[in-house]
């Protein structure tokens, strides 16, 4: 059977004594028995002080109150800094936040829902608002919005005026310069080592050839000037010319960018133009609400449930869109916790609190009472060794000096 640590921390203190008392008559003669006499004595007085101490943590030992009793006298104390130690050090919001930053919330989330538990609770959790939302619903009241309503909170919106806004800032701050220039770095590597485009232009050179082999000046010029040769300068020149259109203040370049703000000038006041932008908006929001018109009217919550399910599937495929959602589930975490962090100091004083003074006192005992325990032993210990290192440090001094 397995001794307990409490146990042997007052096995150890009873032999100490037992020793003590035993050794006593016999350490005046003898050095060895006056050796183990000095050392059970020291055990003795250490354990017993190590007891008062470890006792006094909890109780009055002997009865004695005199700065004893240090749990339940010292409570409100110790709950307060105890709860203001876990709040703003241990879990403060930047070592809860330090701490999670590496672990991916969105995809957990994920997870869980596309496990079977999850796949269960969404499921039980959705269906019914589904099927209540459809319930509800009017299939006339949904059609009369989806030709009324939204029509008009798209044209509330003012799409082609923001849509113009946006081009014309576009034009206006050259944004679309980088963009340009990539289009005609690639259009004069391709000028200049695209066979089939080589291909193309020496055969509109050799029929035009043909086709004025009947002008006696024309036929001169290209019998001295080979049809290669031609294709190669004109390719030339068209990689020139690209080159040149990189600057952007080339002619063309200024003369395209007046011509596009000028057409957004005019579109800004083209009621045609704003109908169109407007119609095309509406009609995506329609088409978007089409699967839910067909479920009001079969009045079935599965295409829905699909539905989300699919999207959740897309989520999962998608490391941008979880990407973000992360960044949101974080950023919302981060509000919440800052908002909520002094609940965790409440938590953990009505927590302390709830405990009476005997259950505060049996649960700590609990958690740390065998190290104590072990602390007792090592003072038994100690104090002999100690106690027969002091006897012998004193014998040895007395014998040099006698």
């Amino acid at each position: 059977m397995t001794i307990s640590k409490k146990n042997l921390a007052l096995g150890s203190l009873v032999t100490a004594g037992i020793g003590t008392a035993a050794t006593y008559p016999f350490a005046e003669g003898n050095v060895f028995i006056s050796l183990l006499h000095h050392g059970f004595m020291a055990a003795t007085v250490g354990g017993l002080a190590d007891w008062f101490g470890i006792t006094a943590l909890f109780h009055e030992p002997l009865g004695i109150s005199y700065h004893t009793n240090v749990l339940i006298n010292n409570r409100k104390r110790i709950e307060h800094d105890l709860a203001a130690f876990i709040c703003n050090d241990l879990l403060s919001v930047e070592n809860i936040l330090e701490t999670t930053k590496d672990i991916p919330l969105a995809q957990l989330i994920i997870n869980h829902l596309q496990s079977e538990p999850g796949k269960k609770a969404l499921g039980l959790a959705a269906k019914p608002l589904i099927a209540s939302f459809l319930a509800k619903t009017d299939l006339q009241s949904f059609k009369n919005l989806a030709a009324g309503k939204i029509p008009e909170a798209i044209a509330s919106l003012k799409l082609p005026t923001h849509l113009l806004d946006v081009s014309e800032q576009i034009i206006r701050k050259d944004y679309l310069n980088p963009s340009i220039d990539m289009m005609l770095i690639t259009l004069k590597d391709f000028a200049s080592h695209d066979e089939e485009l080589k291909g193309i232009v020496a055969n509109l050179l050799d029929k035009a050839s043909q086709k004025y082999t009947g002008d006696i000046l024309l036929r001169q010029i290209f019998a001295k000037i080979s049809v290669e040769e031609i294709t190669k300068q004109c390719l030339t020149a068209a990689k020139n010319y690209l080159q040149e259109l990189r600057n952007p203040e080339h002619e063309l370049r200024i003369k395209l960018k007046n011509m596009l703000l000028e057409k957004i000038g005019e579109l800004r006041s083209n009621e045609n133009f704003a109908v169109f932008i407007n119609n095309y908006a509406t009609s995506m929001v329609l088409a978007k609400l089409a699967p839910l018109e067909q479920m009001l009217m079969t009045k079935d919550a599965e295409p829905m449930y699909a539905y989300l399910e699919a999207k959740l599937e897309n989520v999962n495929e998608s490391e941008a869109v979880k990407s973000k959602l992360d960044a949101f589930l974080r950023d919302l975490f981060k509000k919440a916790l800052m908002k909520k962090h002094d609940a965790i100091t409440k938590l953990v004083t009505e927590k302390l609190s709830s405990y009476s003074d005997e259950e505060l006192v049996q649960t700590i005992e609990g958690r740390v009472g065998d190290d104590l325990q072990m602390i007792r032993l090592n003072g038994t210990i100690v104090g002999g060794f100690a106690g027969m290192l002091l006897y012998l440090i004193t014998l040895i001094a007395e014998r040099m000096w006698s």
